[in-house]
């Protein structure tokens, strides 16, 4: 039995010690130890002293650049904190990635040219040799090995699918693929289905649900729906139904979500109150292949 098994710890061991043995002169890796249960004093304490959620795994510093991995064993997926907080990071200038399984955490250290190819290190007289539990590690991280991410084709391109969701009546569903650190990808835009007509016009939830199958987003995030001021009551009650069918469809199709403040995506993008044209020319700043949807 292996209860205590921990698969992302062993794998942070290998690549820590692919990048001690194979690393390129110059390296300064650390790890950023914000990980693990703290009692709500302690998280306080510690938030107050900087300590920041969803730093990933392994940090590099090279040549006046920061590099930060994030490593995912087989099924493992990113949480919404993590998405956070990798945003920020690329946003400040770090070249930040997410890998799942082994393969893809050397191949992403190689093409950041921070790991000697295997066969550079052991020219330089870096021995590949040790205890047998080492060696059986070192074993496991064999370019001959490949491991797949079940949703990925690539072992070294970890891709996650986000669905942004505008929910109500007239509302939309966006789907993103962010691939690592390269610029996120437009996928698909498709304004919510209704059917029927005036007060009995209601989400088409089942085209909503196909919609979802087809491009399976990794996590959604839906924007927190209220009532506007001396909205009426019938119209009130059509939006929360609206939006209670969306956020339904979304859980029944188990998909992860989070429920995101307007104020706060908003913020994030330096946009001023209500002002929809501004997020749409933001959008189109982000996405400017993405015009057509914008008409």
């Amino acid at each position: 039995m292996n209860r205590g098994r921990r698969p992302e710890q062993d794998l942070q061991k290998a690549v820590l010690e692919h990048l001690a043995r194979r690393g390129v002169p110059g390296l300064f890796t650390f790890h950023y130890p914000a990980g693990g249960w703290r009692s709500p004093i302690e998280a306080a304490i510690f938030k107050s002293l900087g300590v920041v959620a969803g730093i990933p795994d392994i940090l590099i510093i090279h040549k006046g650049e920061i590099f930060a991995l994030e490593l995912k064993a087989e099924h493992g997926r990113l949480t919404p904190t993590q998405i956070e907080t990798q945003t920020r990071m690329r946003a400040a200038g770090a070249t930040v990635a997410t890998a799942v399984e082994i393969d893809a955490a050397l191949e992403r250290l190689e093409q950041w040219k921070l790991l000697r190819p295997w066969r550079a290190a052991g020219a330089m007289g870096v021995s590949l040799r040790g205890s047998r539990r080492r060696r059986d590690r070192l074993r496991a991280v064999s370019p001959r090995s490949r491991s797949f991410s079940p949703r990925h084709s690539s072992p070294s391109v970890v891709v996650m699918k986000l669905l942004g969701v505008d929910p109500g009546i007239h509302g939309a569903l966006v789907l993103v693929e962010i691939n690592d650190g390269a610029t996120p990808h437009l996928v698909d835009v498709l304004d919510v289905p209704v059917i029927g007509a005036g007060a009995k016009e209601r989400v088409n939830t089942m085209l909503v649900r196909d919609w979802f199958a087809q491009h399976q987003p990794d996590h959604a995030l839906i924007e927190r729906a209220g009532s506007m001021p001396k909205q009426g009551v019938a119209s009130t009650f059509k939006y929360a139904r609206a939006v209670g069918s969306l956020e339904t469809v979304v859980a029944c199709s188990d998909i992860p979500y989070s429920i995101i403040e307007p104020a706060v995506w908003k913020k994030f993008h330096h946009l001023p109150g209500k002002n929809k044209e501004a997020a749409r020319q933001r959008a189109l700043q982000l996405f400017p292949a993405a015009h057509a949807f914008s008409v």
